[in-house]
């Protein structure tokens, strides 16, 4: 009979630490999903700021060890005040669904040339990883810029929003991030 009893307390004991551990592994989920839904942005689905600060700076921290670092540069986008007034008048869904046509496009115009990181409501960041000279990255600026301002247009709406573009490169403009945002947002 103890053994009988030893063995029930066995199981009862073994039982609540697979409840323990099944609820430490989806408090563990619960964490991680959490943690990726505040490195990227609700509407456009584009990696966010914080995003942008973890993954930018460790890796320009490395390229700045080696001998000769690659040239990277940053394109900050932000839109013209246009975008304010369109916020201000379509309610909050067709502003996301214009939010989102606007990320969706500079997405594509990026392309495999680089990242597209969603910084604040009215700002983009692009980091491409060609090593471009001034007059190609310029060009290339302007080949964003069309793709952003061209109309859209559906059945409810006819917008146009502007944008404009700051660009820096590492490591000439700077060796950090901070310092490059800095350069992009004065440019």
């Amino acid at each position: 009979q103890i053994v009988d009893e030893l063995l029930m307390e066995r199981s009862v004991l073994l039982e609540k630490i697979r409840s323990l551990l099944f609820r430490v592994e989806q408090s563990e989920r619960r964490q991680q999903d959490t943690s990726l839904q505040l490195m990227y942005d609700g509407t456009t689905g584009l990696p966010n700021h914080k995003k942008m600060d973890k993954d930018i700076g460790t890796l320009l921290w490395d390229f700045l060890k080696l001998p000769e670092p690659p040239r990277i540069s940053m394109m900050l986008i932000k839109f013209d005040h246009n975008f304010q007034n369109v916020k201000q008048a379509f309610d909050i869904e067709i502003f996301k669904n214009i939010l989102y046509t606007l990320a969706d496009r500079l997405k594509e115009a990026v392309g495999q040339r680089g990242i597209v990181y969603h910084t604040r409501l009215d700002e983009f960041a692009v980091f491409i990883f060609d090593s471009l000279n001034n007059e190609q990255l310029n060009s290339l600026a302007y080949e964003f810029k069309n793709n952003i301002e061209s109309t859209i247009d559906n059945q409810i709406y006819k917008i146009k929003i502007g944008c404009r573009f700051g660009i820096s490169s590492f490591p000439d403009d700077g060796p950090n991030k901070r310092m490059l945002l800095s350069s992009a947002d004065i440019a």
